[in-house]
């Protein structure tokens, strides 16, 4: 901290809103800019102290925490009206522009819709 001030105070700069009344290179400028330093320092610890405990505790009880194997809310959400557009005949292209998807996200729905049906005639006969 004591560096980047001594750069600062070459340039009449002032660090953030609260501090723009108060000059670098002043001594009370130095004076707010270390306290605040302080201050955001404190802060960041009591986050870092906090953080770790809440997945811990998550985990504890019993929950899973993150996305899951297999988990895909969007692609699993627009798989129908994907399949629908390709019975229509639309090409990947236009139904990548026109459901913010990625081609590969579209490819991979068409591909497992494609492997279901081939095992569902497996299944049959």
């Amino acid at each position: 901290m004591g560096l980047a001030l001594e750069r600062l105070s070459d340039w009449p700069v002032a660090m953030s809103r609260e501090l723009a009344l108060a000059y670098m290179g002043a001594p009370h400028g130095r004076m707010m800019a270390k306290m605040l330093a302080g201050i955001a320092q404190f802060e960041r610890d009591m986050l870092q102290r906090a953080r770790p405990v809440r997945p811990r505790r998550g985990e504890s009880a019993g929950r899973k925490l993150g996305r899951q194997t297999g988990d895909r809310p969007k692609s699993d959400g627009l798989a129908p009206r994907v399949l629908a557009l390709i019975v229509k005949g639309c090409s990947y292209r236009w139904i990548v522009r026109g459901l913010s998807l990625s081609k590969n996200t579209v490819a991979a729905i068409v591909g497992r819709s494609r492997a279901n049906a081939s095992s569902d005639v497996e299944k049959t006969e």
